[in-house]
C-alpha cells in the first residue's frame, strides 16, 4: 500500500507503450518483505534514527525517466519492529552471553533502484536499532550487526530450520543461499506492494 502525490507527472504515449516523466512523492504506506510489513518513514521520523548523519535522511520517491515503460527508480526508507529472542540475536563479540528473553529491535531498510531492470537492479540496505533505556532520556542507538545477520533475523522460522540454523548457535555456511532467497523474494514483494499500486493509481 502507498499514498502517492505528484505535481509534475507527465504521461504520454500509447497504453501499450506508456511514457511517464517526472517524480512522485510516496508520503505513506508500507512494503512487504519476507512477510513482514515495513512502514514507510517520513523525513521527520528518519531524523530520530539518523540525527548524527543527516545524509541518510531522504524523501520517499519514485522517479520516472521518460523512457518507454512504467518502471520507476525508487528511493524508499521503511522500518519494521521485530521481536526476537535474545539468544537469536547475532553475537557481536566473544563475551556475549545467551539470555532467554525477548528483545525488540527496529530494522530499517533503504531501497533504491528499479524492479526488473538489469542496468539498475533493486538494492536493499539493512540497519538495526534499539532503544537504550540505560540512558536518561532513552536514546535510539545503532546495533553493530552486519547486513547478513539482519537478513537472518528477518527470515521466516521454517526457512531458518531448513537451512540448519539452531537457536543460540552460529549459522551454517549458507549465506549465499539466504541472499539468493531474499533477493528473489524481495523483488517479487516490492513489485506487488509498490509498482502495482502505482499502476492502479495512474490507471495503467
Amino acid at each position: 500500500e502507498a499514498y502517492i502525490l505528484s505535481d509534475n507527472l507527465k504521461i504520454s504515449g500509447l497504453l501499450s507503450a506508456t511514457v511517464i516523466l517526472g517524480d512522485v512523492s510516496i508520503n505513506s504506506g508500507s512494503v512487504s518483505i519476507l512477510g513482514r510489513d515495513f512502514e514507510l518513514m517520513p523525513e521527520n521520523t528518519q531524523e530520530q534514527y539518523f540525527s548524527s548523519d543527516r545524509s541518510n535522511i531522504q524523501k520517499n520517491s519514485a522517479v520516472f525517466s521518460g523512457t518507454s515503460g512504467a518502471v520507476p527508480d525508487f528511493l524508499i526508507t521503511a522500518k519494521s519492529e521485530v521481536a526476537i529472542d535474545s539468544e537469536d540475536a547475532p553475537k557481536t563479540d566473544d563475551s556475549a552471553k545467551t539470555v532467554k528473553a525477548k528483545e525488540k529491535i527496529t530494522v530499517i531498510t533503504k531501497i533504491s533502484g528499479m524492479p526488473f531492470v538489469l542496468e539498475k537492479p533493486l538494492n536493499l540496505k539493512f540497519l538495526a536499532f534499539k532503544e537504550d533505556k540505560t540512558k536518561s532520556p532513552p536514546e535510539i542507538t545503532l546495533i553493530p550487526y552486519d547486513e547478513n545477520q539482519i537478513r537472518i533475523i528477518l527470515l521466516p522460522d521454517f526457512l531458518k530450520s531448513s537451512l540448519g540454523f539452531s537457536k543460540g548457535g552460529e549459522p551454517i555456511d549458507a549465506n549465499a543461499v539466504i541472499v539468493d532467497y531474499i533477493n528473489s523474494r524481495l523483488q517479487s514483494y516490492l513489485v506487488k506492494g509498490i509498482t502495482g499500486n502505482l499502476e492502479r493509481i495512474l490507471g495503467l
